[in-house]
């Protein structure tokens, strides 16, 4: 194994798992996109083991801390059973959830989701891509699943100078799939769908807000396959609107009420971008006692951090402007740039124009299958905040 020296404190046992070019001091020649090294610091102690990739600034992915340790067959098994167990403090063995959880599992650079009785993959670093196969037959002797399905087309395979796959490795795929999770059934779109077809992120934070819906008028804004609505329907809201820009996921949408058995006369559908149709919303002069406000990333670096937070203020004008008195909003940002001092932010500029008290209820946070580890900041990403108006 090839040894790569960067310049890090000796004190550091935990340094970013990504390691830039410009910490680099020593390489060695003919070393290859995607290979395994060791890292060592200025005082030649072993850093921990990563993977190299020179088509990107993040050149170095650390996988293991501390000492020189290939992801062999046994190591990457070892890691996934160990997830796995993490997960079952929080999950029944059928819901479904994140298994992988990239960095935050000492796997960098790669997602598993496991989907119903299947698992999806996503490959996201040049050093993974060596161990696709070590992967998918890891996942097959440990659950024999249903089926191993890898969908790598994120925006970080790009940074890695990677294409795009979309692939079946085992099994069968009926597509959109079925699966029961949440006491609710749900299609998903694992083929064509967003991110891996289900936001599994959101679990626990569905539960939540759904105990404020019993009676209620409310409204689930970027609702993607209606996972916010579905749940509104069952506790019992009086009506829900869902707004969502994408034909697919509307027609899912509806089926996923359907399948559920749920009162259709109950759910208005709006098809169109979110920021014209609230515009558009404003005019019906229907007051909303709840309101999801779940967008996706408005930025993916922090040099256009500004912008996103334009547009969360923007959202949130629109949005009080139609909330009733005494009603709930739960807006959350997914933005790895902007914290939950930035979301709250944009709503204090909100309070200042208007003649009524915004209230901070409740804070939320991504469920446990998505693991915050403080050595990768970026693990912690999803802020949600429960407001109501008085």
């Amino acid at each position: 194994m090839k040894k790569i020296k960067i310049n890090i404190s000796d004190g550091i046992k935990f340094p970013h798992p990504y390691i830039l070019k410009a910490r680099i001091l020593e390489i060695p020649v003919n070393i290859q996109k995607g290979e395994e090294i060791v890292l060592i610091n200025k005082q030649g102690k072993i850093v921990g083991t990563g993977f190299y990739n020179p088509d990107t600034y993040k050149a170095i992915r650390i996988h293991t801390y501390g000492e020189a340790k290939f992801l062999d067959y046994k190591e990457i098994e070892k890691r996934i059973k160990k997830a796995f167990k993490k997960r079952k403090e929080f999950f029944d063995e059928e819901e479904s959830f994140r298994l992988i959880f990239s960095e935050s599992d000492l796997l960098t650079g790669l997602i598993i989701d496991k989907i119903g009785k299947g698992f999806v993959i996503q490959i996201n670093s040049a050093g993974m891509e060596t161990k696709r196969e070590l992967i998918v037959k890891a996942l097959k002797e440990i659950f024999e699943p249903e089926f191993v399905y890898e969908k790598s087309d994120s925006f970080a395979r790009k940074e890695e100078a990677l294409e795009t796959i979309k692939k079946l490795h085992h099994g069968r795929l009926k597509n959109p799939y079925q699966i029961f999770t949440e006491g609710l059934f749900f299609l998903v779109d694992i083929e064509d769908g967003q991110k891996t077809g289900f936001f599994l992120d959101q679990k626990f934070n569905r539960l939540e807000m759904a105990k404020y819906a019993e009676g209620k008028v409310c409204l689930d804004l970027f609702s993607y396959t209606g996972a916010f609505t579905t749940h509104f329907l069952k506790n019992r809201a009086e009506k829900v609107f869902a707004v969502e820009i994408s034909e697919k996921a509307i027609k899912l949408l509806k089926e996923n009420v359907r399948i559920n058995n749920l009162d259709e006369r109950k759910l208005t559908v709006i098809e169109g971008d979110v920021f014209e149709k609230l515009r558009e919303i404003k005019q019906w002069r229907i007051g909303f006692d709840l309101i999801i406000n779940d967008p996706p990333s408005f930025t993916h670096k922090k040099r256009k951090k500004e912008n996103a937070l334009k547009g969360y203020k923007n959202l949130h004008s629109e949005i009080f402007d139609i909330l009733n008195r005494r009603g709930i909003l739960a807006t959350f940002s997914c933005t790895h740039a902007i914290d939950i001092k930035d979301l709250i932010g944009t709503v204090s500029g909100v309070q200042k124009n208007r003649d009524f008290v915004i209230e901070v209820k409740k804070l939320l946070f991504q469920s446990p299958c998505h693991p915050v580890v403080l050595y990768f900041p970026e693990s912690f990403y999803l802020k949600g905040v429960v407001l109501s108006i008085s």
